[in-house]
């Protein structure tokens, strides 16, 4: 869990209603969509969520693999605190849940207002993408072997 976003969650000159919003979703919810302006980071606070990504498997046929799971604790959507990017993402509900929606601008704000809380959200942060960094490397070199087996290439090397 981010314990430092929890904490200015907590700050009164962080705003519930204006800076966050507690927000519940049902399962099979579509929280956030691939490819949309993501102006908001969500921290979950109950529930599951998975987070999935569109793979073109030929021109015609699309999927949607589940990537990993979330649930209370886990933040996700924290690309938009470093600028307007576009979400890399789809975020749908398990299961029926509650998460803490944070206004970007204002985090960032509050942040530079703030420095020494800053610095703990963007250390936890880093961490945070660190490990998923790790995951989604060790899950290509999986696909990538698994692709050259499948199609008898590493017979070869």
């Amino acid at each position: 869990m981010i314990s430092s976003i929890s904490d200015v969650i907590k700050d009164p000159r962080f705003p519930k209603g204006s800076a966050w919003k507690q927000r519940s979703f049902q399962a099979n919810e579509t929280i956030v969509e691939e490819g949309e302006d993501g102006k908001t980071l969500f921290l979950v606070t109950a529930g599951t969520l998975r987070v999935t990504a569109s793979v073109i498997i030929e021109e015609d046929r699309r999927v949607q693999p589940g990537l990993c799971d979330l649930s209370a604790g886990d933040l996700f959507g924290e690309l938009c605190l470093f600028g307007n990017h576009p979400r890399s993402a789809s975020v749908v509900a398990v299961t029926d849940g509650e998460l803490i929606e944070i206004d970007a601008k204002q985090l960032r704000t509050y942040m530079d207002a703030n420095p020494e809380t800053g610095y703990l959200i963007l250390k936890e942060l880093f961490d945070t993408i660190t490990q998923r960094l790790n995951k989604a490397n060790k899950r290509a070199e999986q696909l990538f072997s698994w692709g050259l087996k499948a199609h008898g290439i590493h017979k070869h090397l």
